[in-house]
């Protein structure tokens, strides 16, 4: 779980209603700093998710206002905090609720206001991008995150009124990206724009809220990597699948390999297996070099064996058909009799 500092966030499935599986960060250790933590989590393409924070009971103010809680998506795609007063923190502890869920973003473009969801998306490779070694560096520092940001603060009235229309949501131009960065980065994801829902115009209060103390009560970061499955498997965060396994494919120059059925499954379930096989030359009787097949010792055994049981079971079928053709005779004499006389 992602907590530091008493403070507790989660990164939701809203189709599945459950918080998803954190994996431990490959550095091999979840604290980037004191008040940093990082989680790897899987994100499926198409998946809307949401994040949950929750303020633990240990939790105290120490006199400031309120708390600042902030949300920034890949970078800056998505980026805006909410502020809440020690009252507001207190009666979320006293009913063990969370403080705030981020599932949406505020959107306006003109006259046009709206709330868009998060939803996973992935990158696609543009092999004529031409980058840098800087710009890689930020692009894997940034795409593929979510930062949720916790401080104490205090709050006083702005000196001038915020502007009546604001946009926290900024998309990119495109969602292609530079091969090095998702074959060597291991970056494949990114959020996009998720269920889109018209809302009213946004009034933002005349409030401004400052840092408390902050060399003393520094903010707590939460940073969550989401990456595909197969990323992740890269990345050393989970273990790869086992591939499945495929039967050996019969090589030109050697016979073909017999399948071995695994006692107490049916035969639609074999393994095949080749035994190691052996040519070498030999003289025949007029002197001529010809091959001839060297069979191992436990493969020879077990090919004996088979030819006694097959010579066995020819016997029985020629004693069988020798008496049933016996009977055939015996029956055809009778009948010959029985018309003559």
């Amino acid at each position: 779980m992602a907590i530091l500092n008493d403070i507790e966030v989660r990164v939701v499935s809203k189709s599945r209603g459950k918080p998803l599986q954190e994996y431990d960060s490959p550095k091999k250790t979840d604290a980037v700093d004191q008040h940093t933590i990082e989680k790897f989590i899987e994100a499926t393409t198409g998946e809307d998710f949401a994040v949950e924070v929750f303020v633990k009971k240990g939790y105290t103010c120490k006199g400031a206002w309120g708390l600042r809680v902030g949300i920034n998506i890949d970078g800056g795609v998505v980026k805006f905090a909410y502020s809440f007063s020690s009252a507001d923190v207190k009666e979320t502890q006293l009913a063990g609720k969370r403080l705030i869920i981020f599932d949406s973003v505020p959107h306006s473009e003109g006259s046009v206001h709206s709330e868009i969801g998060f939803r996973f998306g992935s990158l696609t490779i543009d092999e004529s991008i031409d980058t840098t070694q800087e710009d890689l560096n930020t692009q894997a520092a940034t795409l593929g995150t979510i930062r949720i940001s916790v401080q104490r603060v205090d709050r006083k009235p702005l000196s001038s009124p915020r502007p009546r229309v604001l946009s926290f949501y900024h998309p990119p131009e495109a969602f292609s990206v530079a091969k090095e960065l998702i074959k060597d980065r291991h970056v494949g994801t990114v959020m996009q724009p998720g269920e889109s829902k018209v809302r009213e115009e946004l009034h933002l209060k005349r409030y401004e809220h400052l840092p408390f103390k902050p060399s003393e009560y520094p903010k707590s970061t939460f940073r969550f990597c989401y990456r595909s499955e197969m990323h992740l498997q890269l990345l050393g965060c989970i273990p790869k699948s086992a591939p499945p396994i495929a039967p050996h494919q019969v090589e030109q120059d050697r016979p073909a390999t017999l399948p071995a059925t695994v006692e107490g499954e049916d035969s639609s379930n074999t393994v095949l297996v080749k035994p190691e096989i052996k040519v070498e030359r030999m003289a025949d009787s007029a002197g001529a070099m010809v091959p001839r097949v060297l069979v191992p010792p436990s493969d020879a055994e077990e090919i004996a064996k088979k030819f006694e049981r097959l010579e066995k079971q020819l016997k029985e079928s020629q004693e069988q058909l020798r008496a049933s053709r016996e009977s055939q005779d015996k029956t055809n004499a009778l009948m010959q009799s029985v018309m003559g006389g």
